[in-house]
């Protein structure tokens, strides 16, 4: 399966189409603005198609040897076909040599969307992310790191997030993580 990657910008053709999946896959607190977002300069906000139609979405952002995957989603008509499997392949081979890493929504049985959040996991496990331990707090929502090979710690995560939003959001928003 190949797919086309294309970096999404507030003046991309294409961008009222991705706006409209990222705030159908996010719910508002786990998201920032989506206009910020692809607004980012530290970060690749990239629209997917698979021959011509739009398939999903993937926001990166890199960091040193760091490779976060911040957003993955793939339009609901399209998921079980095996595309977001290829997007994180297509990540591992474009990105080789960076440790890949990504958050998960923490499972616990008192989370009324306690189903979706296991399909969640179970998904990135079968893709080779295993959990690191790790849990981050955002925005009121408590997630658990999931890496591919190399341990990524909090401080790196953390280091992610200043080098992609500044240090001083950094600082307010991820001091007590």
């Amino acid at each position: 399966m190949k797919l086309d990657y294309r970096r999404i910008t507030p003046s991309s053709a294409d961008v009222a189409e991705v706006q409209t999946c990222f705030e159908k896959s996010f719910p508002p607190e786990e998201r920032p603005p989506f206009e910020m977002t692809i607004s980012w300069d530290n970060s690749s906000f990239m629209e997917i198609r698979w021959n011509g139609q739009f398939v999903g979405l993937v926001d990166v952002v890199k960091c040193r040897d760091l490779l976060y995957v911040f957003f993955l989603a793939v339009e609901e008509s399209f998921q079980d076909q095996g595309i977001g499997s290829q997007i994180l392949t297509d990540l591992k081979v474009r990105y080789r040599g960076k440790r890949l890493f990504l958050l998960a929504e923490e499972i616990d049985p008192k989370y009324p969307d306690i189903e979706i959040r296991k399909r969640r996991f179970a998904f990135y496990a079968r893709n080779g992310f295993k959990p690191s331990g790790v849990f981050i707090l955002e925005f009121g929502v408590r997630y658990e790191m999931l890496i591919e090979n190399d341990p990524v710690t909090k401080n790196e995560f953390v280091e992610t997030m200043t080098f992609l939003i500044g240090e001083e959001n950094a600082k307010k928003y991820y001091s007590n993580c």
